[in-house]
């Protein structure tokens, strides 16, 4: 989901969906992992 919103800046919903979760869902994963990746570097 993350590399699908940095690649081509889907929305959360068109993300959501292509994946059978809610945006609200989709958007905490990616918030998530983009954290994680910025505490890392």
């Amino acid at each position: 989901m993350t590399l699908e919103y940095g690649r081509e800046y889907r929305t959360y919903f068109h993300i959501g969906q292509s994946w059978g979760v809610n945006e609200s869902t989709a958007y905490r994963i990616i918030r998530k992992i983009e954290d994680t990746l910025i505490k890392m570097s």
